[in-house]
């Protein structure tokens, strides 16, 4: 199995679920969307539907009832949404194809195959975009090649969900962010090459010398503190950056800056009132190398943080002897439940042995443990027994009822 492919998996999956877009429409002033005017009210108002949403707009120009047009959303007072016609589509059936073509000409954009997909994606997606977005975004494809289209148009589309700007550095981070390479490799490979360089300055010399000790250090299950660690890491990176014209180790410095970068980007969601959060910690064992992957979901307290009487945490890594391992805690009014994927068939008799020491150490710290679950990693063709390069991760879905969160 891929050692990345459930880290990969977990990373997207989470990105997907906090980028959904919400049941009620949004509208920023200046986005354009495509609209169908379904009602016509006095006063040039109208019923207009929005992908799947629809709305009461005031309208500058007079329209016909049950066309399709290009809006400019011009505000969003008391009154309501207020939207100026830019063009109306000829024909209720035109193709997406040709709808993108319409709107990149609208723009006075080019037409060209890369630009096209882009548009095409943004219409599937129903995102509202402004001209600036598109002008900024299509001259990024311009600069890209063939190889890297479909990874900077991904991170072109992530961009414009979390509203983000859309520049060459945001893209490149978040492509970053959702690479396949494990970053305790990319830390690793910077490190060595970094011992091989003859000639440092005091500021690689400090990063010399702190990747060393993150290398060298042992083991520490501290969350807040291996955060504090990468902070510092970034900040080195970046003092770093300017002092070498070594090819190879300007790339590696630049690749760790972006993910880093492009994880800050990507890591935190609100959704109603659920947080999202998702991290990546870096994990250096003798003779093993691994990342250890972390996503939280649970009510947003007034301080910012998850509620910890209600929420969900799965975390995922690779060890040396138990290898593929993906943890699921559920914690309901402080009561957890906690489900360890294994392929390991002698981990549920250690997982007995030591349950009872993991109920005190929980009781402690105010939880109650229910029970402690070791079934074996699903394969998505659903066979047993079977090497499988792809597994099922577990979708955190959320309901609500008042304050309290049904997992």
């Amino acid at each position: 199995m891929d050692p990345t492919s459930v880290i990969r998996n977990l990373f997207k999956l989470t990105e997907s679920q906090m980028s959904q877009p919400q049941k009620q429409l949004l509208l920023k002033e200046n986005q354009i969307v495509m609209g169908q005017v379904l009602k016509l009210f006095p006063e040039q108002k109208a019923l207009i539907q929005v992908g799947s949403s629809k709305l009461i707009a005031q309208l500058e120009t007079s329209i016909n009832p049950f066309e399709k047009y290009w809006f400019r959303v011009k505000g969003t007072e008391q009154q309501g949404v207020s939207l100026k016609m830019m063009k109306q589509l000829e024909g209720n059936n035109k193709s997406q194809q040709s709808v993108a073509i319409d709107l990149l000409s609208l723009f006075q954009q080019r037409s060209s195959k890369e630009n096209v997909m882009l548009v095409n994606k943004l219409l599937n997606e129903n995102i509202p975009i402004t001209k600036e977005q598109v002008v900024a975004a299509t001259e990024i494809l311009k600069h890209t090649s063939k190889k890297e289209m479909p990874n900077v148009v991904n991170a072109i589309i992530s961009s414009m969900k979390k509203q983000l700007p859309i520049t060459i550095g945001v893209v490149k981070s978040i492509i970053e962010a959702q690479t396949s390479i494990p970053l305790v490799k990319q830390i690793d490979q910077l490190f060595h090459t970094l011992q091989h360089e003859k000639h440092q300055s005091k500021a690689m010399k400090q990063l010399t010398e702190f990747l060393f000790h993150l290398i060298q250090k042992p083991i520490d299950f501290h969350i807040g503190k291996n955060m504090k660690e990468l902070m510092s890491l970034k900040q080195l990176l970046i003092g770093a950056k300017n002092d070498t014209s070594q090819p190879l180790l300007r790339e590696q410095i630049d690749q760790l800056i972006h993910r880093f970068h492009g994880q800050s980007l990507l890591q935190q969601q609100v959704i109603g009132p659920t947080l999202h959060v998702i991290t990546q910690i870096p994990f250096f064992m003798p003779n093993h190398q691994t990342d250890l992957m972390i996503q939280w979901q649970g009510k947003k307290q007034e301080d910012g943080k998850i509620d910890p009487a209600f929420c969900r945490i799965l975390f995922y890594l690779q060890l040396p002897t138990l290898n593929e391992t993906l943890i699921d805690v559920q914690i309901q009014n402080r009561i957890m439940n906690i489900t360890i994927r294994n392929n390991n068939a002698t981990l549920g008799e250690l997982v007995t042995l030591h349950s009872d020491g993991l109920k005190e150490i929980l009781h402690e710290m105010n939880y109650r443990l229910t029970i402690v679950n070791v079934r074996p990693f699903e394969s998505s063709s659903g066979s047993s027994g079977k090497p499988t390069n792809r597994v099922n991760i577990p979708q955190i879905t959320t309901s609500y009822n008042g304050v309290d969160i049904k997992i």
